[in-house]
């Protein structure tokens, strides 16, 4: 009678979104619209794959830092993308600027990273994740 006997809105139900953007809000000082930027999803791979899929289109580039998670690369494929292997270094999985640079190049649209990895656990520091920012400022590549 109170309306809770059909399935949930594909955009997630409208009380959770809106503690969603309240949660945003106090943590990070930001304000969202929960009807048109807040999307929940049924867990981290279909939200992996919306967003490769909203965003790879045919012979697009996506770097994937190895080892990955099993999802990326195959939604990768399905969208028509191309991924490129990007080995992290040692015993804790760091990042290789170097490398990372080389690869990005006029086709590159996306870079998966994972923090913690998945996985090796490595947690990336705020000054890896700002050298990872300061290495795609003024690119559009998209960092997921």
């Amino acid at each position: 009678n109170e309306g809770y006997n059909q399935y949930a809105p594909l955009a997630g139900i409208a009380p959770l979104r809106e503690q969603i953007v309240k949660k945003i809000e106090s943590l990070h000082g930001e304000k969202y619209d929960k009807d048109s930027e807040i999307t929940v999803t049924n867990g981290a791979t279909q939200a992996l794959f919306l967003a490769i899929t909203a965003f790879v289109n045919p012979g697009d580039e996506v770097n994937v830092l190895k080892p990955a998670y099993d999802s990326y690369e195959p939604a990768i494929e399905l969208n028509g993308g191309v991924p490129v292997p990007v080995q992290l270094k040692g015993k804790n999985y760091d990042l290789d600027f170097e490398e990372i640079k080389q690869k990005i190049n006029g086709k590159t649209r996306m870079i998966i990273i994972n923090t913690p990895h998945n996985p090796g656990g490595n947690v990336f520091s705020k000054a890896k994740m700002q050298q990872l920012e300061q290495l795609l400022e003024g690119t559009d590549v998209i960092l997921l």
